[in-house]
């Protein structure tokens, strides 16, 4: 069963984050790229910032499960220990909406970087997959100069689907993601598409002593996606999660 969120009691947590830390829309702008429209209506608790909760978390200092559902955070710091306005730190980096290319469309000038689009593969946000199809020709394109200003070599990049709710409301079924190949060392808390007894995952990923790793879903209101812990020899890290996208049918 779904935890379902308040966006006035998002909102009110997250002004009273801003007051604290002195930071205005401009900042969130910079930190997320959502557009001063929508940052006011996540003032205004009309909608809740799910899509870029990550980013917006960062910059707050706080968790996402403090922004969207209240739950109590040992990760705030109080305003007296903020040296400076916190600056963009984005986990997932200002790329723009998802535009779908085929290989029978001309290529537009060099600053794109096309990411092929593995369509029929589903990387699972759940119980997960052990399928993956060959490469079909779609492609997705990125800003070159974007993917380079988030440490990303653009050739590293490649794109599928995500089938599941383990990741909601971060990450909502059906969502087109985008993997940095180039990324495979495991760093706390962020994503990462793995593979793992020849299943396919994305997941929060966490070290842990003695050689293994706590794999890490959103939703935890589900008992099938409590946390697990196995051995770091167990997984294969396909590369970061920095990106997704839900394309309207």
């Amino acid at each position: 069963m779904k935890r379902e969120i308040d966006p006035k009691a998002v909102s009110t947590r997250l002004i009273q984050r801003m007051k604290e830390l002195d930071i205005n829309g401009a900042d969130i702008t910079r930190a997320t790229g959502a557009t001063s429209a929508a940052i006011t209506k996540w003032r205004q608790g009309i909608n809740a910032p799910t899509r870029y909760i990550l980013q917006l978390a960062k910059l707050l200092q706080t968790t996402p499960e403090w922004l969207l559902y209240g739950t109590p955070s040992t990760k705030q710091e109080p305003p007296a220990q903020m040296a400076e306005k916190p600056r963009r730190t984005s986990d997932i980096g200002e790329l723009g909406e998802f535009r779908l290319w085929s290989n029978n469309d001309p290529l537009p000038e060099d600053e794109y970087y096309y990411a092929p689009f593995y369509k029929d593969i589903a990387m699972m946000g759940g119980a997960g997959s052990t399928e993956m199809e060959d490469y079909n020709g779609f492609k997705l394109p990125f800003g070159k100069a974007t993917l380079y200003r988030n440490g990303i070599t653009p050739s590293n990049v490649s794109c599928c689907t995500l089938m599941g709710d383990s990741m909601e409301p971060v990450i909502p079924d059906g969502a087109t993601i985008g993997v940095d190949q180039g990324e495979t060392t495991i760093r706390d808390g962020k994503i990462y598409a793995f593979r793992h007894d020849d299943v396919y995952r994305v997941k929060r990923l966490y070290l842990v002593p003695g050689g293994k790793v706590r794999i890490n879903s959103f939703n935890q209101d589900e008992p099938a996606y409590r946390d697990e812990i196995v051995s770091l020899e167990d997984i294969e890290i396909i590369g970061r999660v920095f990106n997704w996208s839900v394309m309207a049918p």
